[in-house]
């Protein structure tokens, strides 16, 4: 008869830790590096989980953008038509030869592409301390 492994209970999001912890070594980046709630995540981590000054893994967030021309780009996606609640009222069709969809561009997997300028920073986000937080609303400290 085989053994049998005690069923393992689920964490308890009330679970007090013996001590908060020094370090955070964060995964949840992606090509699109806001999708899958980093921040949310290392909001809670700083005000729960970390010690004061704990180091975090990765410390910042740099946002890269670089004009490129691409065949598979231009001929892949269109802007959503006029009156689509994504555009907000605005007609934005005659950008169909430059927009990507909504969806992470990875250029190493675009090909053949032809970078037309140097990618420049838009912004860079600090994950190392906690988030300011105005008003209970999210506030995300941008700097150039």
């Amino acid at each position: 008869e085989p053994a049998t492994k005690p069923a393992t209970k689920p964490a308890n999001p009330t679970t007090v830790l013996p001590a908060r912890c020094g370090l955070c070594v964060s995964e949840v980046l992606g090509t699109d590096p806001f999708c899958e709630g980093v921040l949310p995540a290392l909001s809670h981590a700083h005000r729960v989980l970390l010690s004061p000054g704990a180091r975090v893994v990765p410390a910042a967030l740099r946002v890269l953008a670089a004009l490129v021309s691409c065949e598979q780009l231009a001929t892949g996606n269109r802007a959503p038509p006029a009156g689509s609640p994504i555009c907000h009222g605005f007609d934005l069709t005659a950008l169909d030869v430059a927009r990507h969809a909504r969806r992470g561009v990875r250029l190493d997997e675009l090909a053949p592409f032809e970078l037309l300028a140097d990618p420049v920073q838009l912004f860079c986000v600090g994950l190392a301390q906690p988030p300011i937080e105005a008003g209970g609303g999210r506030t995300l400290l941008l700097t150039p």
